[in-house]
Order: structure tokens, then C-alpha cells, then sequence
């Protein structure tokens, strides 16, 4: 295999989340904080490109600690109450990378139980490491490949990460990891331009994301 360690984001690259969970708990979100404010699934996929969406919700919105924690509990209420399913062809091949004897994580900025709950509800794969918005730092903070290469005793060119969006390339690119752009969620122009210059590979269809973890 090209590598030792598959590292995953999980919303939109791994479950078909964004527009079923998290974009509609936003809207709900500004109807109630900014009524009459208005963004759009692809502006809100572009601030998840950049500045990020806890940046976003910070320096754009400006929720101060009281709407933030509003937000979240609108966020994990309704998120609760759904299991999304996974990209097949992608499962596939994170299937077979395991059976090949490669390690699984996940880096993500949901949250950690929920991350599992959704793998142990929809799939046969049991991550080997889980990291999401409650672990001790968050992507792009290189935090979690160290602390992976740390625990497998492995280098940055034994590991590669799959995202759709740019904290997980920012964070493999702090420490010299591969970076497969999973570009088979959205097509944001903003974003496809960034990772066709900048990313290892650009995968626009999950069938063939195999061809390049093994």
C-alpha cells in the first residue's frame, strides 16, 4: 500500500452530511440569532473553506459566548436525531485499506461520539483514532497527526488526508503529509481552484479514491 495511515475527514467527505444536518441546524440558527440574514449552502460550504466555520460563527457573525452556545445546542439537537449514510464508493475503499491491514483515523470538527456512533450505525470499520471539535485541539492544529505518528510510531509520509475543505490541508501541510482533496461533495469554484494547485490529488469521484490509498 502507498501508505500506512488513511486519515479522514468525516462531514462531506466520508457521509452526505452537510446538506441534511449541519446546514440546515445553521439556518434555524440565524432565524433565531440574525433574523433576516440570509446565507446560501454555497457560501456557507465557502466560509467553511475559509475562515472555517468556528471562525466564521466568531469573526463574521459575531456570536458572542451565549449565541455560541445557543448555536451548538441547536446544532447537537438536531443532529442527534440523524445517522447519514456514507459515501459507498468511498467506505468501499477505506474498507478494503483496512483489510489490507492499513490503520483508520478520523479528524473532523464534529464531535467525537457522534464521529463513532455514525461508523458503528452505518459501516463494519472501527476507527483506529477519532478526533473532533471536543478533543484537545482542532484542525488545522497539527495536534492530531502528531499525536497519530506518535502513537503508531509513524512519519508524515506514511500517512495521507482525505478532507473536502481547506483546515485539513492546512493541518497536513503543517506537518508534511499527503493531501487527497475529496472533491466529490461540492464543486465551490473558490475551492476547486485552491486544491487543483495545491492539492496532492484531486479525486472528484469516490470509486476512485482506492486507486490512490492503495
Amino acid at each position: 500500500m502507498k501508505y500506512k495511515c488513511l486519515v479522514l475527514d468525516h462531514d462531506d467527505t466520508m457521509v452526505k452530511s452537510t446538506p441534511l444536518m449541519h446546514y440546515p441546524s445553521f439556518v434555524e440558527t440565524l432565524n433565531l440569532l440574525r433574523p433576516g440574514l440570509e446565507i446560501s449552502l454555497e457560501k456557507f460550504f465557502e466560509y467553511g473553506f475559509e475562515p472555517g466555520f468556528f471562525n466564521m460563527c466568531k469573526d463574521i457573525l459575531k456570536f458572542d459566548d451565549r449565541e455560541t452556545e445557543i448555536q451548538y445546542d441547536i446544532w447537537r439537537r438536531n443532529t442527534d436525531k440523524i445517522v447519514p449514510e456514507f459515501f459507498e464508493e468511498a467506505l468501499q475503499a477505506v474498507n478494503q485499506f483496512k483489510k489490507n491491514g492499513g490503520l483508520v483515523a478520523v479528524v473532523s470538527h464534529s464531535a467525537v461520539d457522534m464521529i463513532k456512533r455514525h461508523y458503528r450505525e452505518k459501516t463494519e470499520i472501527v476507527p483506529d483514532m477519532v478526533f473532533g471539535y471536543d478533543s484537545k485541539f482542532m484542525k488545522p492544529d497539527p495536534y492530531p497527526l502528531n499525536e497519530i505518528m506518535k502513537k503508531f510510531n509513524l512519519k508524515p509520509s506514511e500517512l495521507v488526508m482525505v478532507d473536502d475543505l481547506k483546515p485539513g490541508y492546512d493541518m497536513a501541510k503543517k506537518v508534511g503529509v499527503d493531501f487527497i482533496w475529496a472533491g466529490w461533495s461540492h464543486h465551490i469554484q473558490k475551492l476547486v481552484d485552491f486544491m487543483e494547485k495545491n492539492a496532492t490529488v484531486c479525486v472528484y469521484d469516490p470509486a476512485k479514491l482506492i486507486e490512490y490509498i492503495i
